[in-house]
């Protein structure tokens, strides 16, 4: 009986230990949705979308940069940051 008890409870940890670590997988991209967002906010507002997207980093200071300089700027460089990945 203890055997059978152990055999499950590693069963069941292995199995827990997986679904933990499928989600924090670097190479997996993100979904649809996040993308499709990601790119309305960035034409509206191009920092917005860069920082739904990657958030508070050296991609959203560009953005907020070349935003300031104009919109087309911000508006380009959020649509290529967010459009390829």
């Amino acid at each position: 009986a203890s055997i059978r008890q152990n055999i499950q409870s590693r069963n069941h940890n292995s199995s827990i230990i997986n679904m933990t670590t499928a989600y924090e997988r670097p190479d997996e991209k993100p979904g649809c949705c996040n993308k499709g967002c990601g790119l309305i906010c960035g034409f509206i507002l191009p920092p917005l979308g860069i920082f739904w997207r990657f958030g508070c980093g050296s991609e959203f200071l560009v953005s907020i940069i070349l935003t300031l300089c104009g919109y087309v700027p911000g508006v380009i460089h959020a649509i290529i940051m967010i459009g390829c990945d």
